[in-house]
């Protein structure tokens, strides 16, 4: 891990501790981001074929080092909602449910969600509008799926890699 993303995980962390948020692992902060992406996805009908937080499997699936990977049965076209919310949901799913409101700026999945809200309107409404739009729907389904998120990325934190058929399983028993 290069210094500078040391650096800022260490001020992430500090300001958690001044807000009062138990500092988070991030082990733990991607489980809940990917967990949160593969309900959303299984409430959606939309499988996950795998999910993972093990560095080595994203960097072999990939070719990218990154901390969590998701990969769905098929992408094929969805409505601009599904995908932004898709998008949302990782973000908010850690937010909520791990770092007390505090989301990475320079997380990928953010620029992610900005560029999109930029190059198109969903509901004629301007970015800062839609963003909120997103963030308040996402919130909504955190709060209303907490149990199977957390369901999830207990499962994920204790296995690195779950396939489809394992997150049908957590998700039947949550």
């Amino acid at each position: 891990m290069s210094r500078s993303r040391k650096e800022k995980e260490r001020l992430q962390r500090v300001r958690q501790f001044k807000a009062g948020v138990e500092p988070y692992s991030l082990e733990k902060l991607t489980a809940f981001h990917e967990a949160g992406h593969v309900v959303f996805a299984a409430r959606h009908d939309h499988p996950v074929e795998l999910v993972t937080i093990d560095r080595q499997k994203v960097l072999e699936l990939t070719g990218r080092d990154c901390p969590g990977y998701t990969k769905y049965v098929e992408w094929g076209l969805r409505n601009a909602d599904f995908v932004l919310g898709l998008t949302a949901v990782g973000l908010t799913s850690e937010a909520m449910l791990v770092s007390g409101g505090v989301i990475n700026p320079h997380e990928e999945d953010l620029q992610l969600l900005k560029d999109m809200v930029e190059k198109m309107t969903v509901h004629g409404l301007s970015p800062e509008s839609e963003m909120l739009r997103v963030r308040v729907q996402t919130q909504d389904f955190v709060a209303r799926n907490s149990a199977a998120i957390t369901a999830v990325a207990t499962a994920l934190m204790d296995k690195k890699t779950l396939t489809g058929d394992e997150i049908d399983q957590v998700l039947k028993s949550s």
